[in-house]
């Protein structure tokens, strides 16, 4: 028995036998026969006590349940939250020079392997989205107790939503091995700026990309869901 369950139980059943007494003392005695008194004073101690514990009980749990809720939200709001900071972190349209693997730089332009540094460079950009993406997740089990099913497929869709920037990184490493030349000629050139907007996001707070824009409509759905328990 925890703390707040024994505080409880003492309480309640101090309660109990004073009203008990009370009553006993108070009720004329031709109401009561002295000779069963100690069975009325037990009944009716016995009936505050239950009547007192369950109201205790009900307020305990709301309150612990309220508390659950407002814990999990934050959680989640925090998680959503650092989503998108490595989301359009990832996607900076400014490559330092440590990013390159070794010895990109010390080579000579012709000799150095273009497809691979930008494929290095693409796979350390999405771990930390990778990571964020499965701490996300992680708590959809957790959003979908507390707060339900709907909270619970906003945590799902943001956390779809930010896995696709693999895809587009992928996308565009294909699009540098192949050269401007023959990306050019592609059938479906809506895709191919797609993939290259996707790819980078000038500016992460007002982004107007078709991939960012849809990203920010599921993050906003998520901040709205958890508001009422923040």
């Amino acid at each position: 028995m925890n703390g707040s369950n024994l505080l409880t139980t003492i309480f309640c059943t101090t309660v109990g036998f004073f009203v008990g007494a009370m009553v006993a003392r108070l009720l004329p005695n031709h109401l009561l026969d002295w000779g069963n008194a100690p069975e009325w004073v037990a009944a009716l101690s016995a009936l505050a006590t239950a009547i007192f514990a369950w109201k205790a009980l009900t307020v305990w749990r709301e309150e612990m349940r309220g508390g659950s809720k407002h814990a999990a939200a934050a959680e989640i709001a925090e998680a959503a939250s650092l989503t998108r900071y490595y989301f359009y972190e990832a996607r900076i349209p400014m490559y330092l020079v440590d990013e390159y693997p070794e010895p990109y730089h010390a080579l000579k332009p012709e000799d150095r392997d273009e497809v691979g540094a930008w494929r290095h460079i693409f796979n350390n950009r999405y771990k930390g989205v990778h990571e964020q993406v499965l701490r996300l997740a992680t708590l959809r089990a957790k959003a979908y107790a507390l707060l339900g099913i709907e909270v619970a497929s906003a945590v799902e869709a943001l956390a779809r939503q930010a896995t696709g920037l693999r895809r587009f990184f992928e996308d565009r490493i294909e699009q540098i091995k192949d050269g401007p030349h023959i990306v050019a000629q592609y059938g479906d050139q809506d895709w191919v700026r797609l993939v290259k907007e996707s790819v980078e996001a000038s500016d992460r707070e007002n982004s107007t990309d078709r991939f960012s824009l849809e990203f920010e409509s599921k993050f906003t759905q998520i901040t709205k869901l958890l508001k009422p328990y923040l």
